[in-house]
């Protein structure tokens, strides 16, 4: 039994599977080496200890195409995607072959086994050099605001690499590699913006689809000829008070100038009416003598209202 449930995959060196280690090592028929069956013979016993189908009649396994699919004359298994496929019927093999996934993966495992991709890799690693469509592709999608977990969608991904011609990354790999190198140069952008420039402060509190605190801080220049304005800082607070409300405004500034918050540049804190926030407002005036602390006006009319 061991000997006919031989290896159905091997990629060279690496054995790709989920080896059986019931019983001795076989000699595999495809890479000559010695090691474990794939499928143990217990799962091709169902429950009242029969032996389970075989692959059908129907098909003609020796006009199967030996690169994507596999069998022992019992179990037809797609190499490209790593798993048994239904054999009952033709067609359901010529409709697994024709899937946008089954496609999808044919295709990403040509590229990454192409001659150019494979010498330029062992480069890429030892320099630290990051792919520019990654790059520019999580850029894209920041500056859009398009979440990157968009990018694992299998019809999208798709869509990419059909018309761009390269190979979609997953959205852990641009969260894990790249995300934080754009923050850095957006970071740096920021700076070059202000420099030494006046500036402007506000901070709203808000909450996240978990229900969270979240204080976003954004600048502004005060300046005669440039109005531009960043958001500068997002911050998680543990409770909505003035002392989280002066902590995420000290942060926010030392993230700016990481060489020493700037003072006396700073002229102008603009936050809603909330008690919290003007209590906030006179504390922060200490450190900042040049600033003044201006509340929203719509803010101011919308309680009026309310009352």
């Amino acid at each position: 039994m061991l000997a006919a449930r031989a290896c159905f995959k091997c990629l060279k060196l690496n054995h790709d599977a989920k080896h059986c280690r019931e019983g001795p090592k076989t000699k595999c028929r495809y890479c000559n080496a010695s090691h474990y069956a794939i499928i143990c013979p217990k799962a091709f016993k169902n429950q009242a200890g029969k032996p389970q189908r075989s692959v059908s009649t129907n098909i003609n396994v020796d006009s199967l195409e030996t690169d994507v699919l596999s069998t022992d004359g019992t179990v037809l298994l797609c190499k490209i995607c790593e798993k048994e496929i239904s054999s009952d019927k033709k067609f359901l093999v010529s409709q697994h072959i024709s899937s946008v996934k089954h496609k999808s993966l044919a295709e990403r495992k040509k590229q990454s086994a192409s001659p150019s991709l494979i010498q330029m890799r062992p480069f890429l690693e030892a320099s630290g050099k990051q792919s520019q469509f990654y790059v520019d592709l999580c850029d894209a999608f920041v500056s859009a605001g398009i979440p990157l977990r968009k990018l694992d969608s299998e019809k999208f991904s798709y869509f990419l690499e059909k018309y761009c011609g390269q190979q979609v990354p997953s959205s852990v790999t641009l969260r894990l590699h790249y995300l934080k190198n754009i923050y850095e140069k957006k970071l740096e952008f920021i700076r070059r913006c202000v420099s030494d420039k006046p500036i402007w402060v506000s901070i709203d509190e808000t909450t996240d689809a978990t229900g969270r605190y979240v204080a976003n801080t954004v600048i502004g220049l005060l300046t005669a000829t440039e109005n531009r304005s960043f958001l500068l800082h997002a911050e998680d607070l543990e409770r909505t008070n003035s002392s989280t409300v002066a902590q995420a405004f000290m942060n926010a500034l030392s993230i700016l100038w990481p060489g020493g918050v700037k003072h006396e540049r700073v002229l102008l804190f603009v936050t809603d009416a909330a008690p919290y926030m003007t209590k906030a407002g006179k504390a922060l005036k200490v450190i900042f003598p040049r600033m003044i602390h201006v509340t929203c006006v719509v803010h101011a009319l919308h309680r009026v209202a309310e009352e």
